[in-house]
């Protein structure tokens, strides 16, 4: 079946209609760009046999619609594709019509439209411009007067317009006005003029008009596209698409008159005069997504240039400026460059250990730009301060450094008199063009927190992060069934095989289970409670970013069985033994752990086969702090000390800082020791140690 009357009034593709009832058909209709063809696979489904039961079934019908360019002639051709057929008690078989293999075409023959030449169609450019980043084409349907009896309005009952316009990277369609008519304001039909009446978008305008009480249109009525194109060109105009008719009449197409030759591409006229240059990183990446701001010299009217990239992603190219305001009148055009988007793009732990390195004078690092990279508050130096900053960026404690952007953009061709400090003198991140055309003003760009140069840009593969190794798992020991109200402190060891120098993770447990009281100090002595994040402790979530010191890393590093920090929590609901408490979530941050050779290890989370001792542990001398955990003041009371003996009794928070301190003399019998500050100290865990002579007992309590 082959129709004239697309949904559109003028092109669609093959549908599949007329479908046999009580009858369940999948039907795909797939367009091949290698050969030109349409494919239809239609396979039925029928719960009854009796639904299919006899011969010359209609089973539905194929419509085809006629193609696109209406003044032509056309012969379609269609062939079956052998199949195969189900029949209840028998095998699969070949369709009977096709055993033999045979194609069965079937040929028709589609009429051209009409052609009517007393209607012109023409592609024409505006040179009366708004500004110079502006471009206008208008497409214009217009007629001789004196062929309809010296009217200069006619009714029509359709009109069906399409164009395509060839863009170059930075041009894009802003508006298109109709003038000298305009959309209908009722009766549109909803069904071939789904998107509306005029629409463009991308490089397409489309004008779609299909009613029953025609409208009026003036001679000379017009569509007029407007284009941003502050760089690029408009490379060629296509009529995709026209169609016009009039009430009681056929459809019919209009001469196109083809524009005239030198009006493509359609430019900028200042694009003669322009700003160029490229943006990389100092491994010569391309660096994508940068905004470029060009402004005239001081006394110009001229509002300053942004120049983004394309949608289409065609970033991988020399920024261009196309026109400029005030040619000829400035003295001078200032180019400067922003990007602020995704500050942990190529920011890790591992280099806060690089950064810390340089600060120690242990592996300074060897270029200016990762110098400048460094300095995440922009001080112009490289302290500790910039560790912290980075630290609570990597954490998720900011959402971006509040003194400095993401990227920051140096003029290519600067000089750093000295290399190993360029904060000695002023770099430029501007550019301050005197003459036109100037087609090297070339930046490089500093992804600031990143001085591995781990950050990708999406023009090249030459940063792209380096292969990491194996896993590395994060042990939980093995434990007894808890009870509601219990408190449980749970240490997680490394399980690897490799000493870890840095690592950073975001952990989950379930909080209708547990409540979290506080981390504290495990075998890693530089651990403390700036490491963490705890903001949403009470939604279940912990992250951790965490390295050695550089100076003492054979000492701080951790060791495979070693635990980095220990976690005690309050149990909300029995937990069975052994059921895995900590989860890591990759949506939170990357969980990774690198060794001192920058080795990377995603990081993962399982139970141990080993049962930490939770007992008491053997003391040279037994004491009891009660009440634990406790609300307020904790005791502690002393069985007697070895005679005679000086001791001191010594209380340190989660992380090992020294709180309290009593030296207890030469006690003989049984000593009982108050600790009322306790009462105003914050909630959580600490620690206690009983020293006397060369020997000690230690022990930890809660408060709450």
């Amino acid at each position: 079946m082959v129709s004239n009357d697309a949904p559109d009034g003028f092109f669609a593709a093959p549908e599949f209609i007329d479908i046999l009832g009580g009858t369940s058909p999948t039907v795909s209709i797939v367009f091949n760009q290698s050969t030109s063809q349409y494919i239809a696979h239609i396979s039925y489904y029928s719960p009854s046999w009796s639904v299919l039961f006899g011969t010359d079934k209609q089973l539905g019908v194929l419509r085809i619609y006629r193609p696109p360019l209406l003044c032509q002639a056309y012969t379609i051709a269609s062939s079956l594709i052998p199949g195969r057929v189900i029949v209840p008690g028998q095998s699969n078989s070949n369709c009977m019509s096709l055993s033999s293999g045979a194609s069965m075409l079937a040929f028709c023959e589609v009429e051209e439209m009409d052609l009517c030449d007393e209607f012109q169609f023409d592609i024409t450019t505006e040179e009366d411009l708004p500004d110079c980043s502006t471009l206008q084409v208008r497409a214009t349907l217009s007629w001789d007067p004196g062929d309809f009896n010296n009217d200069t309005i006619l009714n029509f009952n359709q009109i069906r317009i399409i164009l395509e316009f060839p863009l170059e990277n930075g041009v894009m369609i802003t508006n298109a006005v109709l003038e000298n008519f305009s959309c209908p304001g009722s009766g549109n039909d909803p069904v071939t003029c789904a998107a509306g009446c005029n629409v463009y978008g991308g490089n397409r305008v489309e004008l779609c008009i299909n009613v029953v009480s025609p409208i009026s249109v003036g001679n000379n009525a017009s569509i007029l596209v407007t284009f941003d194109a502050p760089v690029g060109c408009i490379s060629d105009a296509i009529v995709r698409k026209v169609l016009l008719r009039r009430p009681n009449e056929d459809p019919c197409q209009p001469s196109i008159n083809e524009p005239e030759t030198g009006t493509f591409p359609y430019c900028s006229p200042e694009m003669e005069d322009f700003i160029q240059g490229n943006i990389s990183t100092e491994l010569h990446c391309w660096v994508d997504e940068v905004e470029v701001s060009i402004i005239a010299d001081q006394g110009s009217n001229c509002d300053k240039i942004w120049l983004a990239g394309d949608e289409q992603g065609e970033w991988c190219l020399p920024y261009t400026s196309g026109c400029l305001c005030d040619i000829g009148t400035a003295e001078e055009y200032t180019v400067t460059l922003e990007k602020d988007d995704n500050p942990l793009n190529g920011v890790t732990t591992y280099d806060l250990v690089l950064i810390s390195k340089h600060i120690l004078d242990i592996e300074p690092l060897n270029t200016p730009y990762k110098i400048i990279a460094a300095d995440a508050n922009k001080g112009g130096s490289i302290t500790p301060f910039d560790i912290v900053e980075i630290r609570k960026l990597i954490l998720g404690i900011y959402t971006d450094l509040p003194n400095n952007t993401s990227w920051r953009f140096i003029e290519q061709a600067f000089v750093f008199p000295d290399t190993a400090n360029p904060f000695s003198t002023t770099f430029p991140e501007a550019i301050v063009v005197t003459s036109l055309p100037a087609l090297n003003v070339d930046f490089r760009g500093v992804k600031v927190g990143d001085v591995n140069y781990t950050a990708v840009v999406s023009c090249d593969t030459c940063s792209a992060p380096k292969p990491q190794a194996s896993s590395y798992v994060l042990r939980e020991s093995r434990r007894k069934a808890l009870k509601t109200g219990d408190y449980y402190t749970l240490p997680v060891r490394a399980g690897g095989d490799a000493s870890l120098i840095a690592l950073q993770s975001a952990f989950r447990f379930d909080p209708n289970l547990l409540e979290l009281i506080s981390p504290s100090l495990g075998d890693a002595p530089s651990l403390s409670l700036d490491n963490f994040n705890l903001a949403q402790a009470n939604e279940g979530i912990i992250r951790i970013s965490w390295f050695a010191q550089p100076d003492a890393l054979e000492e701080e590093a951790l060791k495979p069985g070693q635990s980095l920090f220990n976690l005690t929590f309050r149990v909300k609901q029995d937990l069975p033994e052994n059921e895995q408490i900590l989860s890591i979530d990759e949506n939170l941050m990357p969980n990774l752990g690198w060794t001192d050779d920058g080795t990377e290890y995603p990081l993962q989370t399982a139970t141990s086969s080993q049962r930490d001792e939770t007992g008491q542990p053997d003391m040279p001398v037994w004491v009891h702090c009660r009440p634990n955990p406790s609300p307020g003041e904790v005791v502690f009371d002393i069985v007697a000390l070895p005679q005679p003996q000086r001791a001191q009794l010594t209380i340190f928070d989660a992380f090992g800082q020294r709180v309290w301190w009593r030296d207890l003399g030469k006690e003989t019998g049984p000593v009982q020791v108050n600790v009322p500050e306790a009462a105003s100290w914050p909630k959580g865990v600490y620690h206690w140690e009983l020293r006397f002579d060369k020997q000690k007992s230690t022990g930890t309590f809660i408060r709450h």
